[in-house]
């Protein structure tokens, strides 16, 4: 790994240190044990339980609305959150990067809590940085465009930080 962009990131410790991450994983462990059978009938197809980004063009909305209600997709989903505290342990493990150039982005929109777990994140390296998209969520660091152009530039940012060697702007 030459530099390292986190955009909308997990914390090892998500589902631990809040009662609201506590509560989202009990929520979340809860609907896991049910959505894929749901999906298997078909409930979510015609539920629209997972919707596509209405910003994606129609035709990518419509790849991902299709694929986002697949039994498989959703299956495999299911198993990756189960594994959560499994790899949230050993992603917690990880004390450093070293200096490589490293960029946490954020969403405005996330408790300060959220924000100062990102904060950690960043300080992964001497050589990071976090930046917060004010009034962006989530979903839109990818697909609402002034949004999205922030997580773009900050992903050339880091390009630019291992080509050159430079360190990031503080």
């Amino acid at each position: 790994m030459a530099g390292l962009v986190l955009l909308g990131s997990s914390h090892p410790d998500q589902f631990a240190r809040t009662p609201e991450g506590q509560a989202l994983y009990r929520q979340t462990t809860r609907v896991g044990a049910v959505i894929p059978s749901l999906t298997r009938l078909g409930i979510v197809r015609l539920s629209r339980y997972l919707p596509a980004h209405p910003d994606l063009p129609a035709q990518q909305r419509a790849e991902v609305s299709a694929y986002n209600a697949a039994t498989q997709q959703v299956t495999t989903s299911v198993q990756e959150f189960r594994s959560s505290p499994e790899t949230s342990a050993q992603a917690g493990s990880t004390r450093s990067i070293g200096a490589k150039p490293l960029a946490v982005v954020s969403a405005g929109t996330q408790a300060a809590d959220w924000l100062r777990m990102q904060d950690e994140l960043a300080a992964l390296s001497p050589n990071g940085l976090h930046r917060v998209v004010e009034g962006a969520t989530h979903a839109s660091l990818l697909f609402t465009e002034s949004d999205a152009l922030v997580s773009s530039a900050t992903m050339r940012q880091i390009v630019d930080a291992v080509r050159t060697g430079r360190p990031l702007p503080g």
